[in-house]
């Protein structure tokens, strides 16, 4: 960090430097990939799980609609996702344990609980 302070003050000139301060430096454990080792990434260090959010979400969402058919919208969405994880995983007649791999809930429904 000292290094990239130095370089980004030389000649008197500290613009990249603040720029940088002010809008990085301050939240440097959200992109720093130091401290974003421990935490649960799956291998990628990308936001495509967001962009693809933020994508599937924008065909429901469009610019004309009101705050209230906004929000309508995305609790529809919602309902529909949880719907959908809660049918891989509460399928009627089988145990699954939602921290187990697929392999292993399949054999887990194969058995009964006793």
């Amino acid at each position: 960090m000292k290094e990239f302070k130095c370089l980004s003050c030389r000649n008197e000139r500290t613009d990249l430097w603040e720029y940088f301060d002010k809008n990085w430096n301050s939240c440097r454990e959200m992109w720093v990939m130091t401290y974003r080792v421990y935490l649960p990434h799956f291998g990628n260090h990308t936001n495509n799980r967001a962009e693809s959010l933020f994508g599937k979400l924008k065909r429901y969402l469009k610019g004309h609609l009101t705050m209230r058919d906004s929000l309508k919208v995305l609790i529809d969405y919602h309902r529909r996702k949880e719907e959908e994880y809660r049918s891989k995983v509460e399928v009627p007649g089988t145990l699954c344990d939602v921290s187990y791999s697929e392999e292993l809930n399949v054999v887990l429904g194969m058995t009964t609980r006793w």
